[in-house]
């Protein structure tokens, strides 16, 4: 028979289409190695229990009694949302009977998280829990949830020691007895194959939740200096996704005379994006996530790029061995713009195919072989 296993997000995956391919490419991973895999996630009406294998299935909902009070996140309606989802979730753990529930990260920590994991582990299940970014502490006191990190720094360790594995991405220096690093990954059956474009403007593309750490500033001082130069090759900039108002992204661009060139799509569906990418070249990754104090890029776009088989501009470490690639592209990690001659230069200079870079992910990205490295660590009973 078998083994289960259910992945469990307090993340709405009807507003967040890039986390929502992520994590059910995730499920679909474990179930290409041979267990049975479920995910069971929050929507706007509340919650939903999948089936995930080559196909995925919808087996049940779990409509709230009531609707939302305020649109803005507050602290009444995430109460009452998260006791919802705690009941409703016990009631598929004990449906499904997993031998595995991995818990992406749920914020903030409090006793009745961890009452819930201690009530999964009490059924003789084997508990992991993801953190997406690590370090935490940094982020949080940025964002200004100094509500939440005070209680995240309270019951950390409460919650280290009810788990069997913490998966993480990024950087950790503590002792390592429990932690375990994955990389992101990418399904790249999700993602059309780019058409290269026979003509000379380039277009690059962001796709994104827009925060100060995507450095999309950067791209926009260096196009400024770039057309100060009045070159002969136009280059577009497509920024696809909300943006926090607060970087002025818009003025900037208004201010420097760059409006028939950086383009804001705001938020879009999937097929929106597919044809905003049929117009680009290159995708464009965070190139500011030094503002964070994090040196290795894994974001989960730079993946995205790869299965589309476009190349993409980074900036610091990637995760991975991109040595001698031609389609990765570097920027330093300072607060510097970027040389947008030189990425047309390097772009010009590429000698790999949407083919070559499409195959590249196939063979060093899957989340089938970041998913195995999770599992095999509760086997080895770490």
């Amino acid at each position: 028979m078998k083994k289960k296993f259910i992945y469990i997000t307090f993340l709405n995956e009807d507003i967040r289409p890039g986390y929502k391919i992520k994590i059910h490419s995730q499920c679909k991973g474990v179930s290409q190695l041979g267990l049975k895999s479920y995910l069971f996630i929050v929507k706007e009406y509340g919650m939903a229990l999948y089936e995930i294998g080559e196909d995925e299935v919808k087996i049940k909902e779990y409509r709230m009694n009531r609707p939302r009070k305020k649109q803005d996140r507050n602290i009444s309606d995430e109460f009452y949302l998260f006791r919802f989802f705690i009941q409703k979730v016990k009631e598929a753990i004990q449906e499904i009977n997993p031998d595995v529930v991995y818990i992406r990260r749920i914020v903030p920590i409090t006793p009745m998280l961890i009452s819930f994991i201690k009530w999964i582990r009490n059924q003789d299940v084997k508990v992991i829990y993801e953190y997406p970014t690590f370090p935490w502490r940094e982020e949080m006191k940025r964002n200004k949830q100094y509500l939440f990190y005070i209680l995240d720094v309270l019951f950390y360790k409460s919650l280290i020691d009810k788990l069997d594995a913490i998966a993480y991405i990024g950087n950790y220096e503590g002792k390592k007895d429990k932690y375990v690093k994955i990389n992101n990954g990418v399904d790249v059956s999700g993602f059309k194959l780019h058409q290269k474009r026979n003509i000379d403007d380039i277009g690059l593309i962001a796709v994104a939740h827009v925060g100060f750490y995507h450095g999309y500033d950067r791209v926009i001082e260096g196009l400024k200096l770039y057309y100060d130069t009045k070159p002969m090759r136009k280059v577009i900039f497509h920024i696809v996704g909300p943006i926090d108002k607060r970087l002025g992204l818009e003025k900037m661009v208004n201010e420097r005379g760059l409006n028939d060139v950086v383009i804001f799509y705001g938020y879009r569906e999937m097929e929106d994006i597919d044809k905003i990418f049929e117009v680009s070249d290159i995708g464009i990754d965070c190139l500011g996530l030094f503002r964070r104090d994090i040196n290795s890029a894994s974001s989960l776009k730079s993946r995205e790029y790869l299965a589309r088989g476009i190349p993409y501009l980074t900036c610091g470490e990637t995760d991975f061995d991109a040595h001698n690639l031609d389609f990765i592209f570097y920027e330093e990690a300072v607060e510097k713009s970027v040389d947008i001659g030189r990425l047309v230069k390097g772009y010009d200079n590429m000698k790999s195919t949407e083919e070559d870079i499409r195959t590249f992910a196939i063979n060093n990205l899957s989340w089938t072989e970041q998913m195995k490295t999770v599992l095999k660590s509760i086997e080895r009973g770490k």
